[in-house]
């Protein structure tokens, strides 16, 4: 039987910086606070993040981050990404080192005390800081700075930083990840060791990731190796996930072969993940058939935010009960970050917060909850993540059909609303599953919908009291106005932005705020 995981990522930066505690100097004990916010939530496994472009603690191989050698270069007047706050790392770090200790240590025992699992997170190519065009010490480790020639450059794909991701057709790259990877293995007694490999989704030149996928494969077979090795050396498991994109095609192009990894029995579980904004459903059945393989556990990898900022916490139970209908094995919530309980604008809350914690990790808890489904509104990287069918223009006289998954196909309490946001003016025409919608003057505002309209945006509402709520599936028809009788009148183009239903199960008070 598949293992049922709810996974917390704390991606280390938040616990680095003290943001619970205004950034005071980091002590152990505001260390395990971190991790108690995800403790008797029904949270499994909590996962420390192990470094971004540099180790979060004292490593044998790299400079931690935030910390410079006295050899080291000053740089050339830091970096417009966070200066200030590797300045800050650096010191929680060391005010950790100097009683022994680091925030891996201490998140993993603590996550054992408090009855979890845990885990470590190991981003494998980590661009934060990576511009070859500043020399920034702080946030760029030694290897990545003395050896520009193994940096993509030129060849790199279009994103972000992206050349200067490390180029893993090197060998000496690919082992001094391995390196580091046997310090995060060897050095602490995790229950599970993940490679982050959506941490940032570059790897090889521009379309040859297919051409270097033995090359990947290898090393992940080595790295199998090094956790076999801790294992027998230890005397008890140790598990090796992998973090990949959400569809097989976009692991397979960056050069990964999930379904090598699953046959050799290289890997324990899976989590498919979106590389920065949250997807509406994560599609693990498709890549489950596509793996070929029943035994492996796959999770699906949860974002808290939009393109257009934090996900409602209607929108977030949508995504999670979708991925389980789907057939998550759980789920793992990646930069979930929250000081405290968010506060309610009005019937609406937006952002992560421990309450959710309590819903989010079992399906059953989420059935009858309120939530805001969507069609998606996101941007990635091309070839990795999932082509965004919004936004979308829609001509005169034209239709567009957009999917919305939907988990659940009961007749909610109140009739759900389909909230269609444009950035121009223009009439719409909607059908649901085929069945003409009427416009309602319900406010979007009631249910956290619109936000990716824009503020120049308009937001229309269309009731689906008699429409089919289908479980899985449902098609939404937008047809814009061709001008009927006015033939002679110049019809703008109609710019479609979101689409949103809200399924409202019964009052927030009783079954969660939108």
């Amino acid at each position: 039987m598949r293992q049922r995981r709810f996974i917390f990522n704390n991606d280390g930066s938040f616990l680095l910086s003290n943001s619970l505690h205004g950034g005071r100097e980091l002590t152990v004990d505001d260390v395990h606070g971190y991790v108690d916010q995800a403790a008797g939530t029904g949270v499994t496994s909590f996962f420390i993040c192990s470094g971004s472009s540099m180790p979060y603690y004292s490593s044998r191989c790299e400079r931690t981050i935030g910390c410079l050698n006295a050899d080291t270069p000053a740089g050339d007047g830091g970096h417009p990404h966070g200066a200030d706050n590797c300045a800050l790392y650096g010191a929680h770090a060391q005010a950790l080192a100097r009683q022994g200790t680091d925030i891996i240590e201490q998140c993993v025992g603590r996550a054992h005390s408090q009855g979890m699992e845990a885990g470590i997170s190991m981003r494998m190519n980590d661009l934060h800081f990576n511009d070859p065009a500043i020399c920034f010490p702080l946030g760029q480790g030694d290897f990545w700075l003395q050896h520009p020639e193994y940096h993509l450059g030129d060849q790199a794909p279009k994103g972000w930083h992206t050349t200067g991701a490390l180029d893993f057709s090197h060998q000496a790259v690919r082992q001094y990840k391995l390196d580091l990877f046997e310090e995060i293995c060897t050095g602490y007694d995790a229950d599970a060791v993940e490679l982050d490999f959506m941490r940032f989704p570059v790897y090889f030149p521009a379309g040859q990731g297919s051409e270097c996928t033995e090359l990947m494969t290898e090393f992940v077979r080595q790295a199998r190796q090094l956790v076999r090795d801790t294992a027998a050396q230890r005397g008890r498991p140790l598990e090796l996930g992998i973090r990949l994109p959400v569809e097989m095609k976009g692991a397979r192009f960056l050069g990964f072969d999930p379904v090598t990894y699953a046959r050799e029995g290289l890997i324990d579980f899976i989590t498919v993940t979106p590389f920065l904004h949250d997807v509406p459903c994560v599609p693990v059945e498709a890549f489950r058939g596509e793996l070929g393989d029943d035994d492996v556990p796959l999770y699906a990898g949860m974002m808290s935010n939009a393109p257009s900022g934090p996900l409602s916490h209607g929108a977030l139970r949508a995504h999670a009960a979708n991925a389980y209908r789907a057939g998550a094995d759980g789920l793992c919530l990646f930069n979930f970050f929250f000081l405290g309980d968010s506060e309610p604008e009005g019937r609406v809350v937006h952002g992560p917060c421990r309450h959710l914690l309590h819903e989010l990790g079992d399906a059953a808890k989420l059935a009858g909850r309120n939530k805001l489904y969507d069609a998606g509104c996101r941007a990635g990287y091309a070839d990795v993540d999932p082509a965004a069918e919004l936004p979308a223009q829609i001509m005169p006289g034209e239709a567009l059909e957009l999917g919305i998954s939907v988990a659940e196909a009961a007749t909610p309490a109140m009739p759900p609303v389909l909230f269609v946001g444009t950035g121009s003016a223009g009439k719409l025409s909607c059908e649901w599953n085929g069945r003409a919608l009427d416009r309602t003057d319900s406010s979007p505002a009631d249910y956290g919908a619109g936000r990716d309209a824009g503020d120049d945006g308009q937001v229309t509402a269309f009731a689906l009291s008699d429409a089919e709520l289908r479980c899985g599936t449902n098609t939404v028809r937008l047809c814009a106005s061709d001008g009927g009788e006015l033939p002679d009148v110049e019809l703008p183009v109609v710019e479609l932005r979101c689409v949103e239903l809200a399924v409202e199960c019964g009052p927030v008070e009783e079954c969660g705020r939108f």
